[in-house]
């Protein structure tokens, strides 16, 4: 490669050829052969020379005619035909003696005909410029025949979208119709979007803010479960309304029972036992606050009410929790408002979380006190690798804790199976990003009515819409209205 490089340099001196400029016209256009078929040339000149002078006699007892292992009619053009040995190795493969058989048979009849070096040599020079301009041409054609493929499928998949944004006009909703507070004692399942909850949205016309993975989230759940109101409590200020909100995002309001409710958090909070408590300067704190995503996949019905999920065969999930506003419903939702009031830690991924629910449930069901607390590395960039540790450090203590946990000893409270929330732990999620996993995923699936996306470790996993992959299938069956309004990726 060096030398080729330097053999470049000096075409280009010669031929006065900028840096960045192909290098084969003006090879052609001087008739100089590139390097690799400038020792093809030397090496044919050398067999040449063996074949017609039989010297050196051990090289030439090496190359034998086709012709003289027999007199049938083989289809070869003539006599100038060598015989090739049977070979195994890449080695043997590329010497001298088979490499040289193959060129040799590779001329056409009236260079390998010829018996005079001079005339020999020019023809083959002639031949291998000819072929190296053959490839050019060759290579032309596919990246102009790859680039108008391209072209083409661009351009119809811009007027396929444009049909199908004609053919789907979408009906711009107003306020009071899609804006509805939570009401007590109705079937409720609730999203809270919290990407203001401490710094207003002062960009104008934003619109509604969701992700594409939010919005599935939403419309699996309304989709899934249509006898429940399925609202969004949101944060943000609507700037611009929902006329600039993004087609995937209006398209949850095709289902009528998908509610949204702006949230004002302090007006919120009054008349509970948070109403003074530092909301705002606790959050500010926060270190790993992360959006969550799901795909709901069956009616949230069947499970009845009062539930939590395990996140893992040790610990309990904070993703969905199901609680009744009387008896033990309302008693496990107060003692977490207790617990958070006296403990909440902003820099901790699980306390808040997985380990609030789990130190109520314990409670609740009267099992055994472990304690979970470590101190937090104050770097950040740790943060994962210390949760991940973390999470190993309690499996210990917590795995027979768990599975004392049942209907009866919890007052009826309900612990549900990994399989029914998360069949894909949060070590597994780039599972639901390969397309060589597909079937092995679904199967993990069979019993789940929703997948946890771990959106903290897979926010930058995309799905490709022109590849086949499982949260790819999972999303185009289960929020098909936002998938098919969403671009290539998703």
């Amino acid at each position: 490669m060096k030398l080729q490089r330097a053999h470049n340099l000096c075409v280009r001196f010669v031929s006065n050829v900028r840096k960045y400029d192909h290098i084969t016209p003006s090879l052609e256009a001087i008739g100089w052969l590139k390097l690799d078929k400038k020792r093809n040339l030397h090496s044919l000149l050398f067999l040449f020379e063996i074949l017609n002078s039989s010297i050196p006699s051990y090289l030439s007892s090496r190359f034998t005619y086709l012709s003289s292992h027999h007199n049938l009619n083989t289809r070869s053009r003539h006599e100038t035909i060598l015989t090739i040995p049977s070979h195994r190795t890449s080695s043997y493969s590329s010497s001298f003696t088979i490499a040289m058989r193959r060129l040799w048979n590779s001329l056409p009849a009236s260079i390998s005909d010829c018996r005079n070096k001079i005339q020999f040599k020019r023809k083959l020079t002639r031949h291998l410029v000819r072929v190296m301009k053959r490839r050019l041409k060759h290579k032309i054609i596919f990246v102009c025949a790859l680039v108008f493929v391209l072209w083409i499928n661009s351009f119809l998949y811009s007027h396929y979208q444009e049909a199908r944004n004609d053919s789907t006009h979408e009906e711009v909703y107003n306020f009071p119709d899609i804006e509805m507070e939570p009401i007590r004692g109705r079937k409720n399942i609730i999203f809270l979007e919290t990407l203001c909850a401490i710094s207003p949205n002062e960009i104008s016309s934003t619109g509604l803010l969701l992700t594409k993975r939010q919005a599935c989230s939403i419309e699996s759940a309304a989709k899934w479960n249509p006898s429940s109101t399925v609202h969004l409590l949101y944060t943000c200020s609507m700037n611009g309304g929902m006329e600039v909100t993004s087609s995937y995002i209006r398209q949850l309001f095709k289902y009528p029972n998908v509610k949204i409710w702006k949230l004002d958090i302090p007006e919120f909070l009054k008349g509970t036992p948070l109403e003074g408590w530092d909301f705002h300067g606790e959050l500010e704190l926060c270190t790993s606050m992360a959006a969550r995503t799901w795909t709901w996949m069956s009616s949230l019905e069947e499970l009845g009410g009062n539930y939590v999920g395990k996140e893992n065969p040790q610990t309990l999930s904070s993703c969905v929790l199901s609680m009744s506003a009387e008896v033990i419903g309302h008693e496990v939702a107060k003692l977490c408002v207790e617990d958070t009031l006296k403990d909440f830690d902003g820099g901790s991924w699980n306390h808040n979380g997985t380990d609030l629910i789990t130190k109520v449930l314990k409670q609740v069901c009267g099992v055994d006190k472990v304690s979970l607390n470590h101190s937090v590395p104050s770097n950040t960039a740790k943060l994962v690798k210390y949760q991940i540790r973390r999470t190993c450090m309690a499996c210990y203590y917590t795995r027979s804790i768990v599975e004392k946990m049942s209907p009866e000893t919890c007052r009826g409270f309900k612990i549900l199976s990994t399989e029914v929330f998360t069949p894909i732990f949060y070590y597994q999620w780039k599972m639901l990003f390969r397309s060589t996993e597909i079937q092995e995923v679904m199967d993990l699936m069979n019993l789940s009515y929703g997948v946890h996306m771990w959106n903290f470790l897979s926010n930058e996993g995309n799905v490709n819409l022109l590849i086949q992959q499982p949260y790819g299938l999972l999303a185009s069956h289960h929020c098909p209205l936002v998938y098919s309004n969403s671009d290539i990726s998703f």
